[in-house]
């Protein structure tokens, strides 16, 4: 934990680098493994998102919590905004890309991810008023 939290930057930044390339790249496809099986009837693609931006949330409050030191409950506000935003951005950019398509299921999923990132992280945010 000490090494994330050391290079939580290069991690963080890396980490957006390959998010967005996941959802901008022509990877899945309406024949993909991911929007054709499930789990607890769930479909993968949509548990991927979950996934995915979960994470995202518990490295982008790791960041700010090691760039602030502390979180008022503005700033914590504020960062799950931004990464809602985020996944805004990438869902609705894919309405412009041949390849890809928006679906409101995946921004749902996003969001779902967020949530569960910001309650796994719950035990290190202690929020002061």
């Amino acid at each position: 934990m000490n090494f994330i939290k050391k290079n939580i930057t290069p991690i963080l930044f890396s980490y957006l680098t390959v998010l967005v390339l996941l959802h901008l790249l022509p990877i899945n496809g309406k024949e993909s493994v991911l929007n054709n099986n499930y789990i607890l009837s769930i479909r993968l693609d949509y548990l991927g998102h979950a996934i995915l931006f979960g994470i995202l949330t518990i490295l982008g409050l790791m960041y700010v919590k090691e760039k602030r030191g502390e979180y008022t409950y503005k700033l914590l506000l504020f960062s799950i905004f931004i990464i809602f935003i985020l996944s805004i951005s990438i869902e609705g950019s894919q309405n412009f890309i041949q390849y890809r398509t928006f679906n409101i299921k995946d921004l749902l999923s996003d969001f779902i991810g967020i949530l569960i990132g910001t309650y796994i992280s719950k035990p290190n945010i202690v929020l002061k008023r």
